[in-house]
């Protein structure tokens, strides 16, 4: 057990090494001043658009960090491009069938990621607690493509004012095909995808000066962690006088792994695949009536240590500025053994003890389980998660019911 420890956390240590340095991804940085830098930039395939970015002249150089107040720009290689911009922007999304707020139109300085670059029209994109599409025709002023979620009284539900297809026909107007994109922008959605396809097909594939990749990029997070559990134990036995009888085990556990993100637009969708590595004991005594009327206190003393591979598919339900809820399913298979196990078995008339060394308890190959999850994650650094099992398989005589909650600590 210790040497499988060992190894566990220097592959951790490892890989964390191999990841970090993969994250510095070769690049260009324009600076405010006109200056450009060539040399690596952090990249994090960010869901919310960055207000800042990490720098490297070369991969050994000291780290530099630049706001958006300095930047005009930054481009990874086979990857995205940002530049600085002052936008109006919308900054909310729903209101009642009779309300209308300016206010909700805001100037901010941000960065936008390249999607369609063209002389006739551009399309960008940001991210804060909503996704919001810029376009921007030749030489003019960057607009916002927007819509509103507007609650009708009437129906008792919100309604889309796709406000953003309007905006869009100002630029199919005249067009070859006018007809057919007129329809197209119709039925279009509020996505990148499919702004990316029409506002190509509006410029014209032979004059799109950029384009943004469909970016495949996986996000790989590995973390470190740790918590408690309670295992409350039914088993049968060969002896009825221990049969059925349960138990609730306390334990703590170490936890290590890796939370694999998909593609960008779903970076909400996750798995996670970890080893956990634990013990768990039980000391206590309880009083029964035998077949025969006879009265007995059972002593348990046991304590048992497991390893349990764990895959989980998690999804993160709701986002505020620095954290998130996430909920899921897991499946493992428990590894586990038992290192001490007697049972005393005091008859209260005799006084007679009998000590029963692994009396009626004997683990057979492993468990394995499904179970629920729900987290809070905070900044994608600290989360908190419980757990609790729903239902097993390949069981063992001996049941097992756990519920626990673990502290994990990502390493970004």
């Amino acid at each position: 057990m210790r040497n499988a420890t060992l190894l566990l956390l220097c592959t951790l240590l490892l890989s964390h090494y191999s990841f970090s340095q993969k994250h510095y991804l070769a690049g260009i940085v324009t600076l405010s001043s006109g200056d450009s830098l060539h040399g690596y930039i952090e990249y994090k395939n960010w869901e919310r658009t960055p207000r800042r970015i990490n720098f490297k002249k070369n991969p050994d150089a000291t780290v530099q960090t630049f706001d958006v107040r300095e930047l005009h720009g930054f481009a990874i290689n086979g990857a995205d491009k940002y530049k600085r911009a002052v936008v109006w922007m919308d900054k909310q999304t729903t209101l009642n069938s009779h309300q209308y707020q300016a206010s909700s139109f805001q100037h901010d300085t941000i960065l936008l990621r390249s999607v369609v670059e063209a002389d006739k029209l551009s399309l960008y994109e940001f991210t804060d607690n909503k996704t919001h599409f810029f376009i921007q025709a030749q030489s003019d002023t960057i607009q916002e493509l927007y819509y509103r979620e507007v609650f009708d009284e009437s129906s008792s539900k919100y309604l889309i004012r796709p406000i953003f297809q309007d905006q869009l026909k100002k630029y199919a107007f005249g067009h070859p095909e006018q007809k057919k994109l007129f329809e197209r922008i119709e039925a279009l959605q509020y996505r990148e995808k499919h702004l990316k396809s029409i506002v190509t097909q509006i410029v014209g594939n032979s004059k799109v000066l950029y384009t943004i990749s469909d970016n495949n990029v996986e996000t790989k997070e590995l973390f470190l962690g740790g918590g408690i559990e309670f295992h409350s134990m039914n088993y049968s036995s060969e002896s009825s006088r221990t049969s059925n009888s349960q138990y609730t085990f306390k334990g703590i556990l170490a936890t290590a792994g890796m939370d694999i993100y998909s593609k960008r637009r779903f970076q909400n969708l996750f798995v996670r695949a970890e080893i956990q590595i634990g013990t768990a004991g039980y000391k206590g005594t309880r009083d029964q009536t035998t077949f025969w009327g006879q009265k007995e206190s059972i002593s348990l003393n046991s304590k048992l240590v497991f390893v349990r591979p764990t895959f989980s598919a998690l999804y993160q339900f709701l986002r505020t500025k620095d954290a998130g809820f996430y909920g899921g399913i897991s499946v493992n298979y428990t590894f586990q053994k038992n290192t001490r196990h007697e049972i005393v078995i005091t008859n209260h008339s005799t006084g007679i003890s009998e000590v029963q060394p692994n009396y009626g308890f004997r683990w057979t190959g492993g468990i394995g389980g499904s179970y629920l999850n729900l987290g809070w994650m905070y900044k994608k650094r600290v989360e908190v998660r419980a757990v609790k099992n729903i239902g097993g398989f390949l069981r063992s005589k001996n049941s097992s019911k756990v519920t626990g909650v673990l502290i994990n600590y990502r390493l970004h």
